[in-house]
């Protein structure tokens, strides 16, 4: 039960330790960095306040948290997901080989695909699964499209959020260090009452907490995309340089952040404003997933379920 958590205790100070790490991602991302930004505009524009006007305010309170055992299906589940996308070359490169060895190939990482979902089956964890994943697990990912490849992988950033919820992860990565993927190795291929076990799931309060963290720093990414597309600030602000300078205070005096650089969030060494193009995205990236973690670890998805939980501060 303490190897668990000493590993993914590992596996964060590792991230932590190594600056040189800051922003990569797994290099199955290297090509897809359109459809990466694709997806976050997508995210930054469907703004909460624009989609309230068009339908009734979600009665959060009316909702229930996930219980325990549910978070650690969501678990293991995820780490299958990601751990399937991530042992299949990409796309580009599997192009490149002959003809017979493409065939060769894709028969075996069928198969596997096979052996992979039925084991999910056996282990009692298909239930905990959405229709996405099912389809992700039953096959090769090279059957897939760009996107649906990039939506398997966006689990590598949900992990740290889940993992931290049963109290296993002792610690939330910061939003500036990259999860690497050992990461999902060091998880153990259990059945959901195996890793409850050895959890020690967190109090509500402090995962709202956490949530507030992730919720700010999607607002940093909201406030920077809005300054890019031309947007006015709000009415009471001169300009947006005053408006981060109060919020990015304000957080920092809450404890939702840790440090600040010139009146901005502090990413690494640099203010948030100091990003080039892509480290924006892959912190962006980042923050939706965490995001959407904690909206689903507080009660915020209808139902209960993963793949409706709202991207909402």
């Amino acid at each position: 039960p303490a190897s668990v958590s000493d590993s993914m205790h590992g596996v964060l100070e590792h991230a932590r330790s190594a600056p040189q790490r800051r922003f990569d991602r797994p290099s199955q991302l290297a090509s897809t960095a359109r459809e990466i930004v694709r997806r976050i505009d997508v995210a930054l524009r469907h703004d909460s306040v624009d989609r309230a006007r068009a339908a009734p305010r979600v009665d959060f309170a009316a909702m229930s948290a996930p219980k325990p055992d549910e978070i650690a299906g969501r678990v293991l589940i995820l780490k299958r997901v990601v751990a399937h996308e991530l042992a299949t070359p990409p796309r580009d490169e599997f192009d490149l080989l002959p003809g017979r060895e493409q065939r060769e190939q894709l028969r075996e990482l069928d198969e596997g695909a096979l052996e992979l979902s039925e084991a999910c089956r056996v282990q009692g964890l298909w239930s905990y699964a959405t229709e996405f994943e099912r389809r992700h697990l039953a096959r090769s990912p090279l059957h897939a499209l760009q996107a649906e490849r990039i939506e398997a992988q966006a689990g590598l950033d949900a992990l740290p959020a889940l993992l931290f919820a049963l109290g296993i992860a002792p610690k939330m990565p910061p939003y500036d260090v990259a999860v690497d993927p050992s990461f999902v190795s060091a998880i153990p291929n259990v059945r959901s009452e195996e890793l409850l076990a050895r959890a020690k799931p967190r109090e509500p309060a402090e995962l709202e907490r956490a949530r507030e963290t992730a919720a700010f720093w999607y607002w940093r990414s909201r406030t920077r995309q809005r300054i890019e597309d031309g947007e006015a600030p709000p009415k009471r602000f001169g300009d947006y340089a005053e408006l981060v300078r109060e919020n990015a205070r304000s957080a920092h005096a809450e404890g939702l952040i840790d440090a600040l650089v010139d009146d901005d969030v502090a990413v690494g060494s640099c203010a948030y404003r100091a990003l080039d193009d892509e480290q924006f995205t892959l912190v962006t990236a980042r923050t939706i997933e965490r995001l959407r973690a904690f909206n689903w670890l507080c009660g915020r998805a209808p139902s209960n379920r993963w793949e409706r939980t709202p991207l909402e501060g």
